[in-house]
């Protein structure tokens, strides 16, 4: 099983950087991800996939460094080597 880790700038406007991420001994999504989302975070790339669906789009909470809650809306393209 491979593992793509990619980690954008984006993260530093919820006061993180991609090294931080990276060395923190919990995974990068359950460090950001609100925990009653991240069920749905982690199956719906998956659940498209299975779907033969190239894009998803969804809405979630992501949790800040200083721990403020905000909400976010994400659309991503998945991209498969056959």
């Amino acid at each position: 099983r491979e593992k793509l880790v990619f980690i954008t700038k984006n993260v530093s406007q919820f006061g993180y950087n991609a090294e931080e991420l990276l060395k923190n001994e919990k995974s990068i999504l359950k460090t950001i991800v609100y925990p009653e989302d991240l069920k749905e975070v982690i199956s719906a790339p998956f659940d498209k996939l299975k779907k033969e669906k190239k894009s998803f789009h969804g809405e979630f909470r992501v949790l800040t460094k200083s721990g403020e809650v905000r909400w976010i809306e994400a659309y991503s393209t998945i991209h498969k080597n056959t």
